[in-house]
């Protein structure tokens, strides 16, 4: 159990029993208390005094078992309690003559005060309490701007800003638990775990509040992320610092607060919606009641025995391997799960399948002489990325296994640069998630022969700082020699050209087993000595880059190299110029592997790919990114528009930026883009068609992905010359979602806007675009054929079709009982009619050409003020919100 020493007792002295007790005399007695929350859980260092009347008998302290013995005369006392801040007796008690023996119950609260400096980081970044599980939270109170999104009584979804003041307490008054997630914008785990979230909120909404901190974003961008998802949850700016207060081992992760005000759970990533849900369930269900475990970080005991371990190591070794395989020691041995034989498999497994939270480990030590391969079969039948076989050599994972595979496959998992003896371990663990296959990984023929029998492309991960820790200096007895090399802006081992010198930011490193940089940006000041900048953000633009790559770790450049020595100054290092390479590595090949290449390659603008004129483009997706997209850099080798597409049948996007980086342009993605789409040179239908105006020798970056975020593949993408410099694109008059309006110090207000094109109208009667010099431009047309992202059918299928209903049942273009729009404007008595057949009236004047804006009718002002109906009905009567069901010609170039 943690021992709040600094946590600030607070002396209840609750009046149990207000009796007048008469005085006694006589020999004394040990009274025995037992003090117990409501969850069971032991309270020590909890006081209880005997009074008799005002007077103080005696007092005794329970220890780490809640049990406290007092000696006085037996008799009958006045029992009062000094419990720990957020903790209180639930009834009244006094002792009799009779009985020597006690239970205290008593029931926690959230503590009415503000969380004390000592949870926080200090001026020097040193931190002396954490949150834990059981512990009893303090009534928080934080003021945030958030984007609230409600119902009406249509049941249509519509969101506003809402700058309101926060508190736990008052939280608690109308829900029954409040979930703290703890992330960032850019973090791909939390990108991953809240479509789960949502899911699960959209039907527990009304007992549980989530209320997700950022630490690192602006409110701008956690707002425009949150609007862009549509997630309906609190996503808040943590400008109070809560995140620090909790001992955090990766983002992102979720906090659970009960009805009582006591933390009772907390977990990173969710797996599914069903995961969330089953937890939600617990905690708000009627009949809660809290539960406690005497260590809440232990998993479940195993109920297998070991094995003959000689007999284990026959049916794992092949004929030529002196491995010899051992079950941990300890006392954490009680908690580790065996490896049995599978007589059918011919192979060891470990035992824990099915078992939440549980590990299995066995420890291999094996002899290897310098240049010899260390290897073995395997198979994997488990949870891909979830359920994971970890394998380290020295205390350093070098390899994961997870997924369900058809046959066994060879690893050749080690090749020795020295001979020595050598110790790997290998872990299974066993997330909260659902089971896949049989929950577990099969090992097999566990082989030794020479480097020139290897059989597969092999990387081995080596240690930048190695041989050993010296006792006298601290140092480690051998380093590589960094060297940079100008041309590619890199530090390389040994030689300008040799193997890529590699960061690790997001696992324990041989500079600290016990932490991370990750997890240390949230809980230290890293700042240049120079000019006392703090540099957290830009080493977290590293961190996340390292989170973008499969291995999670970045090649180090000065810039980089730079804030590693300003983050070991943060943490205390000895000093010595070497001790960065303490947190690096870097990649050995063998049989045939080319040298390991730069694993950011596509991550950013410097390390961008090069797309080329009229050939096939190539981006390969293997793991998700965040941000979106891989970056290629294109430059125009003359004057003109240039067209880009993509390839393919699965949905893709594309980001343009100018040389400064900063986004220009992003692929309009809507209905008649699709059915518009151009056939491409290679004769493939084009999911985005971009055309980008350049000039000649002029170079822009873009970013292209995938819709689907999760969806790994390769897209392929193509870039034409149109021999054209300039040229009228049909376009979308307002892309994007309705947003927040900016105020002038670029603070977000609560009013809703839409975006769009100036308009005004022509003297032929039709709105046009309002260029910016005054003159007037495109007509504006409504899309009559297609659908639009208002509305899920065409107007033309919501006029012909009378089975077509709106979500609430009704006409989609009937308005008589629609209600007014609070968040906007309301909506004119007017308007409040059935529009089918004013709708229908303009059907004459659809376009039946071959040009773009076939399907469409001109927007006249009747017609403009019917489809602000439309706008409000299905999402805000904003001044352009009418532009979200139409087009114009948009000249770009010359």
């Amino acid at each position: 159990m943690k021992k709040h020493k600094i946590m600030p007792l607070v002396l209840s002295l609750t009046t149990l029993a207000l009796v007048a007790c008469g005085a006694s005399s006589g020999e004394e007695v040990e009274y025995t208390f037992t003090i117990t929350a409501q969850n069971g859980m032991p309270l020590e260092d909890s006081g209880v005094k005997l009074y008799k009347g005002k007077k103080l008998q005696a007092t005794g302290w329970t220890d780490e078992k809640g049990v406290a013995t007092v000696k006085a005369p037996k008799g009958e006392y006045t029992v009062k309690t000094q419990l720990k801040e957020g903790f209180h007796a639930t009834k009244a008690l006094t002792t009799n003559k009779e009985e020597l023996v006690y239970t205290i119950n008593a029931e926690s609260s959230l503590i009415d005060d503000e969380i004390p400096e000592e949870y926080f980081l200090s001026n020097d970044n040193s931190k002396k309490e954490y949150f834990n599980v059981y512990d009893v939270m303090y009534d928080v109170t934080f003021t945030t701007t958030q984007l609230k999104w409600t119902k009406d009584s249509k049941g249509y979804l519509k969101s506003e800003q809402v700058t309101e003041e926060i508190k736990f307490s008052d939280i608690l008054k109308t829900k029954k638990a409040i979930m703290l997630n703890f992330w960032y914008v850019n973090c791909s785990w939390c990108q991953y775990e809240f479509p789960y979230i949502q899911e699960a909120y959209d039907e527990y909404e009304d007992d549980i509040a989530v209320l997700a901190f950022d630490y690192q974003d602006d409110m701008n961008s956690i707002f425009k992320f949150q609007d862009n998802n549509e997630y309906t949850f609190n996503m808040i700016y943590d400008e109070i610092g809560l995140t620090s207060c909790f001992p955090l081992t990766g983002f992102p992760t979720s906090v659970i607060i009960d009805r009582y005000g006591m933390i009772t759970w907390s977990q990173t990533t969710f797996a599914s919606t069903a995961d969330v849900k089953a937890l939600w369930a617990e905690y708000t269900a009627d009949d809660y009641q809290p539960t406690w475990k005497e260590d809440s970080s232990l998993p479940d005991k195993p109920t297998y025995e070991w094995p003959d371990m000689d007999r284990l190591t026959s049916v794992a070794n092949s004929s030529n391997c002196n491995a010899t395989f051992r079950k941990e020691e300890g006392s954490d041995a009680e908690y580790n799960w065996p490896w049995l034989i599978s007589e059918t498999e011919g192979a060891i497994y470990p035992s824990n399948a099915g078992h939440h939270n549980s590990y299995s480990i066995i420890y291999v030590d094996v002899h290897l002489n310098e240049e010899e391969v260390f290897a073995f079969d395997y198979k994997s039948s488990s949870e891909k990325g979830g359920d994971i076989l970890y394998i380290l050599l020295d205390g350093k994972i070098i390899k994961k296994i997870s997924g369900v595979m058809d046959k066994y496959e060879l690893m050749e998992l080690y090749v020795a640069n020295e001979t020595r003896d050598y110790e790997f371990a290998f872990c299974f663990m066993k997330d909260e998630s659902s089971l896949d296959g049989d929950d577990t990984v099969y090992l097999r023929n566990f082989q030794v022969y020479p480097l020139s029998q290897i059989k597969t492309p092999t990387y081995i991960l080596r240690d930048a700082a190695y041989g050993g820790l010296n006792d006298t200096t601290g140092m480690y007895n051998k380093y590589i020699t960094p060297v940079f090399n100008e041309e590619d802006g890199y530090y390389h081992v040994g030689t300008a050209d040799g193997k890529l010198l590699l960061a690790e930011l997001t696992q324990t490193t041989n500079f600290d087993p016990n932490s991370t940089v990750y997890v240390d940006i949230s809980s230290y000041q890293i700042t240049d000595p120079q000019t006392g900048t703090v540099v957290n953000d830009t080493l977290m633009k590293y961190v996340t880059m390292a989170g973008n790559t499969l291995e999670g770790y970045v090649p180090v450049n000065k810039e980089l190299k730079t804030y590693l020595d300003m983050y070991i100054r943060a943490k205390g290092g000895k000093g010595h110029e070497n001790e960065w390479l303490e947190l690096c590595y870097y990649y050995d090949n063998y049989g045939g592997a080319i040298p390991f290449q730069n694993p950011v390659g596509g991550l950013s603008k410097d390390t961008a790919f090069t797309a080329h004129l009229g050939e096939e483009n190539y981006a390969t997706f293997n793991r998700t990114l965040m941000p979106r997209g891989l970056c290629f850099n294109f430059t125009a080798e003359q004057e003109g528009i240039y067209h880009f597409y993509s390839l393919g049948e699965n949905a893709a996007v594309a980001w343009y930026f100018d040389e400064n980086y900063k986004q220009f342009y992003e692929s309009q993605f809507d209905e008649r883009e699709v059915y518009w789409a151009v056939e491409d040179q290679f004769g493939a239908m084009a999911v985005f068609h971009d055309y980008i105006y350049l000039e000649a020798n002029q170079t822009i970056t873009l970013r292209v992905g995938f819709e689907d975020i999760y969806l790994y593949a390769t897209l392929q993408f193509g870039i034409e010359y149109t021999e054209k410099t300039g040229m009228d694109i049909f376009k979308y008059c307002s892309p994007g979602y309705y947003t927040s309006a900016v105020d002038a110090k670029g603070e977000v207000t609560g009013e809703i806007i839409s975006t769009g094109i100036e308009t005004a109208v022509g003297e032929d009667g039709y709105y046009h675009e309002k260029l910016s010099d005054g003159t007037l431009g495109s007509i504006v047309y409504c899309d009559f054929i297609y659908p639009t992202p208002l509305l899920q059918y065409s107007i033309y299928d919501c006029v012909t079709n009378s089975k077509i209903k709106d979500e609430a049942g009704g006409k989609p273009l009937d308005f008589t009982n629609v209600e007014d729009d609070t968040e906007a404007k309301p909506m004119p008595k007017e308007y409040k009619r059935d529009l089918t057949n004013e709708f229908k009236s303009y059907f004459s004047k659809i376009d039946g050409s071959s040009k773009p804006h076939s399907g469409c009718v001109p927007v006249d002002e009747k017609l403009h003020d019917m489809l602000q109906m439309v706008s409000g009905k299905y999402g805000f009567y904003t001044e352009k919100g009418w532009q979200k069901l139409c087009y114009y010609y948009d000249h770009i170039g010359k």
